[in-house]
This record gives structure tokens, sequence and C-alpha cells, in this order.
């Protein structure tokens, strides 16, 4: 898909291109061949051009969405970063203060079930001996935790 824009852009770049060539008359046979042909030309061009727009509208839509979605995202996470219990702020601390990425807990306790809910962690599937299963800290969570270390106290 890439290269289908890739390549209507570039399109459209050398169309318009020629046009401008048959605007300022540089050449009588490039004007001869777009008078004759003018309508297949206009038609081409409309079509090169909507497809480029289109490209660029879903580009920056795309684009506007992702942005959204970040921010959304982040007011969330400090909603729920505010409103941890001491014991949430004991299980995270562990993970900024020691700078570690991985971390096991035991999987019955509910600060656990309740920061991997709302996706400041998440399980990695290993466990230890002792029937403590692995997690690890969000990556948004993390920077932001160490970012601001006060929310922890």
């Amino acid at each position: 898909m890439k290269y289908v824009k890739l390549s209507c852009q570039f399109l459209l770049l050398l169309t318009t291109i020629i046009w401008f060539f048959y605007l300022i008359n540089i050449d009588k046979k490039l004007s001869i061949y777009i008078s004759n042909n003018y309508t297949y030309w206009v038609l081409f061009y409309a079509i090169l051009l909507a497809g480029s727009l289109y490209d660029t509208c879903k580009d920056i839509s795309q684009w506007a969405k992702a942005s959204i979605s970040e921010s959304l995202q982040k007011k969330k996470v400090i909603r729920i970063l505010k409103i941890l219990k001491p014991s949430d702020k004991l299980i995270l601390s562990k993970f900024i203060l020691e700078q570690s990425n991985e971390y096991f807990f035991n999987p019955k306790d509910t600060s656990i079930d309740w920061l991997t809910a709302c996706k400041l962690m998440y399980p990695t599937g290993t466990i230890r001996q002792d029937q403590k299963h692995g997690y690890r800290l969000s990556v948004w969570a993390q920077d932001y935790l160490s970012r601001n270390p006060n929310l922890l106290y």
C-alpha cells in the first residue's frame, strides 16, 4: 500500500509538471497532444489528485486518532495513579526504586489484580517455584512514575 501511495503522489507531481509545461506552451507537440486529449488528461489528473488527497486525509486522521488516544490514556493513567492505595504504591515502588523490569508477586493479591486490570502492570507468564507469577510494569506507567516518583509516597 505504501508503494501505491508513493506512485500516486509521484504521478500527480509528474502530471502537474506536464500541465505547467502545457500552460506556458513550452512544447508545441505537448500542447497539441494535451489539447486533443484534454478530457482524458483532466480525468487522469482528478483521479490522481483524489487518490493523493485521500491518502493525506487518511494519514492526518490516523495521526489525530493516535494523538487523542494517547492524550486520553495519559489522563486516565494520571487519575488512576492519584487514587492508588498504599499497597498499590508499595508494589509499584519496587519497580521504580530498584529499577527492575520484572517482579514476582502472588497473583491472588487484590492489588495485583487491580493494577493488572488498570493496565499498569501485565503478567509475563513466568512462574517461580514458590507459585509467584512474574509481572512487568507498563512502559508508559514506568516512564510517568520515574518522572513523578512523588506519586508513590
